[in-house]
């Protein structure tokens, strides 16, 4: 990592049912004044997002990177929309009654916490620690392209949502918090195993007389209130007794110590002290690649990402210009080798001549090899220079997202794959000058006329595909630049 910074940016998200605590506050405050929203902040916020982030649905961040807001902000900013950077006393009346709408049409309620690294932010001009002044009008650009690309990802786009900034020493926040006023969101039949107070005292597993924790549920990667073991200790009791179910991991403790647990099987055959119910819902958690999308338009926007990855692409723009007429005799004869002795520990059957196939594993090396040759020899410099690059944006990645860029390797691989397959592809449509010359005993050192003019025809037409797809390859990543380009300039 190239500073201190752990994450530029934190994406999480957590949804809530209408009947909750959580979803009445934070209709009730909507129209209320940001000091006291500020002293109520915990009060609408969904719980799981005020914890470690162990619970959170469909995040991919680790618990031990997410901050939980467990205290009250020093400072909340005024409400704001989509389309609106403050709202007047009767829009957040109306806002509050489409969010009332939704509640009683039963819409699910999912609240989304943007955490910036106040350092990161400073570092792009968006925040001045010294002033403690922040670039509030960027700030609700990025989270406006944010929520959009969400909702797109999500087949959200008849959602509505609101969202203020909080302010904190460390870690400016944005919450935001969407509903469907007419739910459209697809549904899910819910099965659970519900198990007796009586049975589980009687395993051991939780006492009547324990003070227990109680909640409206928790995944079992939870490491508070030993949910693990309970989990473990349930399905260890259940073999004891011969069933073998397959049971989720989402566990509920209620008020009765009953336990219940998801349910994923379609047998009824239970034992009698476990309870099968089952309902329809609507689908809550987001797709991981949902946040991951979201957190990619705020770093797009703030890092200015485009004028680097342009740079790139121009540079293997110029790799692709002018080299058919390149002619570098030794490195000819170079590629020419390996070329032939690659040839000749192939599989003889050509429909398994695919790089990514298993049965081109030990031959990897070898067309790499080929394909490294051919840019030293005719590409090295300018290839450098995109090497450094890659390298900038894996730094200016690591940085934002807070975890190790795979950007390089992916764009260096995928090099490598369409390249390995051209050469497997011209590779077949030599093989009659492969044959006519393995019959002659030829080898590239021999100093054959008619098998080198052979030789040289098929190395032209090599190089003449690899140039080919060279220019693929830039038009991928250019393809690439200017769908980010399209997304940071969607008016949202």
């Amino acid at each position: 990592m190239p500073s201190d910074i752990k994450a530029g940016i934190v994406l999480v998200n957590a949804f809530t049912t209408g009947g909750t605590d959580s979803y009445n506050a934070y209709i009730d405050y909507i129209d209320r004044n940001e000091a006291t929203r500020n002293t109520h902040y915990n009060e609408f916020v969904i719980k799981d997002l005020k914890k470690d982030g162990s619970n959170l649905n469909n995040t991919s961040e680790n618990s031990a990177d997410y901050i939980g807001y467990m205290d009250n902000p020093e400072k909340t900013g005024g409400i704001f929309t989509a389309s609106q950077d403050s709202l007047t006393g009767e829009q957040k009346k109306a806002l509050k009654s489409a969010f009332r709408k939704a509640q009683s049409n039963k819409s699910i309620m999912w609240q989304s916490i943007l955490s910036f690294d106040n350092r990161w932010l400073d570092k792009y001009g968006i925040y001045d620690p010294s002033t403690h002044s922040l670039n509030e009008e960027k700030i609700r650009q990025v989270t406006r392209m944010c929520v959009a690309r969400m909702q797109k990802e999500e087949n959200l786009g008849n959602a509505i949502w609101s969202a203020s900034i909080h302010y904190n020493t460390d870690n400016i926040h944005v919450h935001v918090a969407m509903v469907e006023p007419i739910p459209m969101r697809q549904k899910k039949i819910v099965k659970s195993l519900t198990f007796s107070a009586q049975w589980l005292q009687n395993k051991g597993i939780l006492k009547l007389d324990e003070n227990t924790h109680l909640d409206t549920g928790r995944r079992i990667t939870e490491t508070k209130g030993n949910y693990q073991q309970m989990y473990k200790s349930i399905c260890s009791a259940l073999q004891d007794d011969g069933y073998y179910l397959h049971i989720g991991r989402y566990i509920h403790i209620n008020a009765d110590k009953s336990i219940s647990i998801s349910y994923l099987d379609n047998t009824d055959d239970l034992p009698d002290y476990a309870t099968l119910t089952s309902k329809t819902e609507y689908r809550g958690s987001f797709k991981k690649k949902t946040l991951e999308a979201g957190k990619r338009v705020i770093v797009n926007e703030i890092v200015h990402q485009e004028e680097s990855l342009k740079e790139i692409t121009d540079l293997l723009r110029t790799i692709t210009a002018g080299n058919n007429a390149r002619r570098i005799q030794n490195a000819d004869k170079e590629i020419a080798t390996l070329y032939w002795d690659l040839y000749n520990v192939l599989p003889k059957d050509t429909t398994l001549w695919n790089y990514n196939g298993a049965a081109m594993q030990p031959y990897r090396e070898k067309i790499d090899e080929i394909t490294n040759l051919y840019i030293e020899h005719y590409h090295k410099d300018d290839f450098s220079n995109i090497i450094r690059k890659l390298d900038a944006v894996d730094n200016i990645y690591g940085e934002a997202y807070g975890k190790q860029s795979n950007y390089k390797d992916n764009k260096l691989q995928d090099l490598h794959v369409r390249f390995g397959n051209r050469i497997l592809k011209e590779m077949k449509a030599s093989s009659s000058i492969f044959k006519r010359s393995y019959h002659r005993s030829y080898h590239p050192a021999a100093e054959n006329r008619d098998v080198m003019r052979d030789l040289h025809s098929s190395i032209y037409f090599l190089k003449r595909a690899l140039n080919d797809e060279y220019s693929s390859y830039k038009n991928q990543l250019r393809y690439e630049e200017l769908e980010r380009e399209a997304e940071e300039n969607v008016d949202y």
